[in-house]
């Protein structure tokens, strides 16, 4: 039987689990396996078959007619007729597996194999006779009948198992696949993209794939794909079947698919024509670089190398989510690698990216986008027409807006004999700043404003504006810098809030909590004072300190902040021995005479007697220099002595003793 269409040997081995017995073979199933027939409607018979997986029978075949005629005795692994014209690795393999099956490490490792082989002889016709699982039968007489084929062992004997086909009539000819319907396609950047569904199916002629032909402009036709396109592989609900990665580009191609029966029949094609464009042309230029100088940006790049760009257009934006315009409307030679771009402002930043045109004037996808800073020409120009508004709280500068691109404005002051200060933080582009005064701020000050450009470029310095800010409100606060105490007093050291020349006196506030606005202490001190020393306190007690400020015409300040100190110990020293005498009038007792303590302190007196190690405290106290025993022992030698102690209860050391005998 002659096909229409046969595969030859051109495919090589191709693995696809769709393939496998069952599906071919509406009959069987994989543990049966089955036994397909067609016929040319002229007494020749097409027979191919498979084994179930695993079942390899060692003595080849047998084909038989359905009631038992012997149409071929035997069917071998590996004639050498059907060799012919095989690849090499081939032919070695099938002359290999005749002699002997290969060893295999399991049962499933021995399944596979079959079924690989199955495979193949489905995708391969000519394989599939050299592999002893097709045969052609001619001069078959009319009427309908089936068909078998038997499995022999060693010896050459009919075993099984029997693969048995379904009925056919000789005399009518099988029919041929249908083409593959809906087929289109898409010239795209990876190639011809065709895209169709499979046709529906004959039973006893299962469809296993397609072959694609390609006509070039030319009328060279050649195939187009090296392998089978599978079945389950054709597109339908929107996939693509088949992409030609080596359709040439720029002509006009068609295309024809050819439906593949397992026989290695193809019926009537389907057909189609595209025109296929050269998308390499279509690719943006690479290496694209931009650089911005004074007064434009220089654009650099390598062109496409393809020879059927016809030109390049250079595209710009100010941000990455664009939009992005064209500058070259009439596009750029394809050659050319270099552009520049004066239609900027200095100090804006812009992005830049590329595109090829092909022929018709096609767009490709754009380059990745660069970015460069336009730089200015000149720097900006010198602010004018500063001006200042004074006000209670604040003084307003302004000035004349510069129409050209800058990022802002930097104020500065300067005081007398000072230096420049910038004032603002942050830069702004509106032509105004408030300078904010404080209750201390007064004086005599300079004001000049200076522009920045987007790339950093300074602007020379206005005419400086000088502004007279006259005395008012309250003087500054001072400032406590320090609490301390010293020999029982407390000191408190301060300085003047700025500016220090409003600060004409200061006065000292105590009070007892830090809610307590406290009373005046002495008189007030003079501007030059930094120290004041507080001696009506007592040691161990806790004070809060406040200090004021008086201006020139008697303006008081808000206080400092309070600040507590609690007054230590002040330095206590030894007494003098004191005196003592006894009197008898007008009753018994014993005069203590001695140096009066300091300020601060106060005395207290002690005795014993020779024979006692403990001294007696004597009740009551004195800053005086006199005190009274008023109840002295009536016989012995008594012994007195006297102890300064401060208002907290410390105790200085004991004076050397006085004795007086009875």
């Amino acid at each position: 039987m002659r096909n229409q269409r046969s595969m030859g040997g051109m495919f090589g081995l191709t693995i696809f689990a769709v393939l496998l017995a069952g599906p071919l073979f509406p009959q069987a199933s994989k543990a049966t396996g089955g036994c397909l027939v067609a016929s040319d409607g002229k007494g020749t018979l097409e027979l191919r078959w498979a084994p179930a997986q695993g079942q390899w029978p060692l003595g080849g075949w047998q084909i038989q007619d359905g009631r038992g005629n012997v149409l071929m005795a035997k069917v071998a692994v590996g004639e050498e007729k059907y060799l012919a014209g095989l690849p090499s690795q081939d032919i070695e393999n099938i002359r290999t597996l005749a002699k002997a099956l290969p060893p295999f490490k399991s049962s499933a490792e021995k399944s596979l194999f079959f079924s690989l082989q199955v495979l193949r002889a489905y995708s391969d016709p000519a394989y599939a006779r050299a592999l002893g699982l097709a045969r052609t039968i001619e001069k078959v007489a009319g009427g309908s009948q089936t068909y078998q084929v038997v499995a022999l062992d060693a010896a050459g004997r009919p075993t099984g198992p029997i693969l048995k086909s379904g009925p056919i009539d000789a005399a009518i000819a099988t029919p041929f696949p249908q083409p593959p319907a809906g087929l289109k396609g898409e010239s795209q950047k990876t190639g011809v993209v065709l895209y169709w569904s499979a046709p529906s199916e004959n039973p006893s002629a299962p469809i296993i794939g397609y072959r694609i032909e390609r006509t070039d402009a030319s009328g060279h036709v050649a195939t187009a794909n090296d392998r089978l396109v599978l079945l389950n592989k054709a597109g339908g609900a929107g996939r693509p079947a088949f992409t030609d990665a080596l359709a040439p580009a720029e002509e006009d191609l068609a295309y024809r698919v050819f439906t593949l029966d397992v026989f290695g029949r193809s019926g009537v094609p389907a057909e189609m024509k595209i025109h296929h464009a050269d998308w390499k042309a279509l690719d943006p230029p690479t290496s694209v670089k931009a650089e911005g100088k004074k007064g434009k940006v220089a654009l650099t790049w390598k062109p496409n190398a393809s020879p059927r760009t016809q030109a390049v257009y250079v595209e710009r934006a100010f941000s990455a989510k664009g939009p992005f315009l064209p500058i070259t409307p009439k596009g750029l030679a394809a050659s050319r690698a270099t552009y520049e771009d004066s239609d900027v402002k200095g100090g804006v930043s812009y992005l830049y990216r590329l595109r090829s045109a092909g022929s018709g004037g096609a767009m490709g996808e754009p380059s990745v986008p660069t970015s460069a800073l336009a730089l200015s020409v000149f720097p900006p120009a010198q602010p004018r027409g500063l001006k200042a508004d004074i006000g209670r709280t604040r003084v307003r500068l302004s000035w004349a807006k510069d129409e050209s691109p800058i990022v802002g404005y930097i104020v500065e002051k300067k005081a007398a004999n000072g230096d420049w200060l910038r004032l603002n933080e942050n830069m702004d582009q509106a032509a105004l700043f408030d300078v904010p005064l404080g209750e201390e701020t007064s004086g005599t000050f300079l004001y000049r404003v200076r522009s920045i450009a987007f790339d950093n470029q300074e602007s020379a310095p206005s005419a400086p504006l000088e502004v007279r800010i006259p005395v008012k409100g309250l003087p500054p606060a001072p400032l406590i810098v320090g609490v301390e105490t010293r020999d029982g007093k407390a000191v408190v050291r301060f300085k003047p809030g700025l500016p220090e020349n409003r600060s004409a006196q200061f006065v000292v506030l105590r009070g007892g909590s830090a809610a307590d606005k406290g009373i005046v202490l002495g008189r007030p001190l003079p501007a030059s004072a930094r120290e004041y020393t507080d001696t009506f306190v007592q040691p161990g007690l806790d004070y809060w300190y406040r200090v004021v400020t008086f201006d020139g015409r008697g303006n008081r300040s808000l206080p400092s902040e309070p600040v507590l100190v609690t007054v230590g110990t002040p330095s206590i020293p030894t007494p003098a021995a004191p005196k003592v005498a006894l009197l008898n009038e007008p009753f018994v007792q014993v005069r203590i005479s001695f140096a009066a303590p300091p300020s601060g302190l106060e005395a207290v007196s002690e005795r014993k007697l020779e024979a006692e190690t403990l001294w007696l405290r004597l009740p009551g106290s004195t800053d005086k220099s006199e005190m009274v025993d008023p109840d002295p022992p009536k016989i012995g030698r008594i012994s007195y002595r006297i102890i300064y102690r401060a208002a907290n209860g410390m105790t200085g050391p004991p004076s050397p003793a006085a004795v007086i005998d009875r």
